[in-house]
């Protein structure tokens, strides 16, 4: 498993103020960091509790290179609840950036990860790679379950259909333990492009700063990202960088389309409008930036190599396909 098919001196991850990691160094880093998690069983369980920052981003790559399967949570769940999902599922490696103190029958490894000190029993599927939470499962331990070519295949297709170059400069806009968070980073890396890791929110003058600073090209959010950059007037603002929106992770207003598609058209940026599902690792269509304007409300054109339809239960009365499910509709079109 390797979504880092690039060894070569061009910026993979950028953390301001720091010298970025190229791809190469980021390469060799998480290989060095892959040996230390070997584990006796061979392929184990990893949580991996994980921030937007460069060691939690090294520590999820590393767990991948070793072999393991990946469940990916977030930091800041409460402590009750994280020790709920341990104790519910055994993993051998805890990763958490700190020493929380519900990592007991845990011993520290260094590097922010704790193996546990008695193996739990059973074997896992040799296909699964990943494992992510949905907004149906994060009060229940339950994950949505990838493979390897599920993650690769995806993270391919999304680049090819977002047209993005090695020389593209994304921004971690998002949470990379959500679905859509992790997909940005995956097309970058698999593209050898450059990821801007922050912490910083569009709420903070922080992250306004790092879009001029450091020559960001392309935003991604869900409707709500939408609407704060609305609000906070990312229409009157100037980013000579920036040429790429893209937004997913459910539908935004139509008005609000119109007005970015807009922004978009006015600035020579293209404007984005995706479909997906965690199951789907994560995005599963995209509506052209050129046929934006013709296809309001679709939920586009299928990725590369995929393919969707909306499906009738038999018996039931006739109704209208809902716009976020009508990817055929717009495909044949």
């Amino acid at each position: 498993m390797t979504l880092l098919p690039f060894r070569d001196d061009h910026p993979a991850l950028i953390v301001p103020g720091q010298d970025p990691l190229t791809h190469s160094e980021l390469a060799v880093r998480a290989e060095r960091l892959a040996a230390d998690l070997a584990l006796p069983r061979g392929k184990g369980l990893v949580f991996l509790f994980a921030r937007n920052t460069l060691t939690s981003v090294v520590a999820y790559l590393a767990a991948l290179e070793a072999g393991h399967a990946v469940a990916l949570l977030d930091e800041g769940l409460k402590a009750e609840f994280a020790a709920h999902l341990v104790a519910h599922y055994q993993p051998d490696l805890i990763y958490h950036e700190g020493e929380p103190a519900w990592l007991s029958g845990y011993t520290p490894l260094g590097n922010g990860f704790a193996r546990a000190e008695q193996s739990a029993p059973g074997e896992l599927h040799p296909d699964l790679t990943l494992l992510l939470t949905t907004s149906g499962s994060t009060g229940s331990p339950k994950f949505v379950r990838l493979s390897r070519d599920n993650v690769l295949s995806n993270a391919r297709a999304i680049s090819k259909s977002l047209r993005l170059s090695r020389d593209e400069r994304a921004v971690t806009t998002l949470p990379f333990h959500y679905s859509y968070g992790l997909s940005v980073l995956h097309s970058h890396l698999v593209s050898g492009a450059s990821v801007v890791v922050t912490e910083a929110s569009v709420m903070e003058p922080t992250f306004w700063e790092l879009l001029k600073t450091e020559g960001i090209t392309s935003i991604a959010g869900v409707p709500y990202t939408y609407q704060m950059l609305d609000r906070l007037g990312f229409a009157k603002a100037e980013w000579p960088t920036l040429r790429h929106l893209t937004q997913a992770g459910g539908k935004l207003a139509d008005p609000l389309t119109r007005k970015f598609l807009d922004i978009a058209q006015d600035r020579g940026l293209n404007f984005f409008v995706m479909y997906g599902q965690t199951e789907a690792a994560p995005r599963i269509s995209c509506v052209p930036p050129e046929r934006l304007t013709e296809k309001l409300g679709s939920a586009g054109l299928a990725l590369p190599g995929a393919s969707c339809s909306s499906r009738h239960p038999p018996g039931a009365p006739p109704r209208r396909a809902s716009p976020a499910k009508s990817c055929i509709a717009a495909r044949t079109s």
